[in-house]
């Protein structure tokens, strides 16, 4: 990838929250994840510094689009809509959605969330796979 910023300084900025576990997160205020050793190691491959600049997810793609930054690596979902506007690699990794309940909850199925409300990220692809399965399922 070159920009112009980038051909001429050899750097690529690179968006993520910093608080996706295990793609992208900050342990002792090191930005750490599989995303991130990604980007770090083909960099260095090829020649490249890394500059890694933390947004909220809903805010790294407006990031990419006014040119804040050059790409993102956070765990992004390739969908119709996204692979419109932006070019994605070969996916490197795969990460189920899952939907978390505390051990003693009597909530056990997808099911069992009708009528309740479920907390998502924003912009994250999780919500729309939930509104499509049950759209009694409250988003927040």
């Amino acid at each position: 990838m070159q920009t112009k910023a980038s051909a001429a300084s050899k750097t690529v900025t690179f968006g993520s929250t910093g608080v996706s576990y295990l793609s992208s997160f900050k342990s002792n205020g090191k930005l750490k994840g599989f995303d991130v050793e990604v980007v770090n190691k083909a960099s260095k491959r090829l020649g490249y510094k890394v500059k890694w600049v933390n947004a909220d997810f809903d805010g790294l793609l407006g990031s990419l689009d006014s040119g804040k930054i050059d790409a993102v690596a956070n765990d992004v979902a390739v969908t119709t809509e996204r692979q419109q506007k932006y070019a994605f690699t070969t996916p490197y990794s795969y990460d189920p959605t899952a939907v978390a309940v505390s051990k003693d909850s009597k909530l056990k199925t997808l099911k069992d969330l009708e009528g309740k409300t479920v907390a998502a990220v924003v912009a994250s692809n999780n919500i729309k796979s939930l509104q499509n399965y049950d759209s009694k399922i409250k988003i927040k």
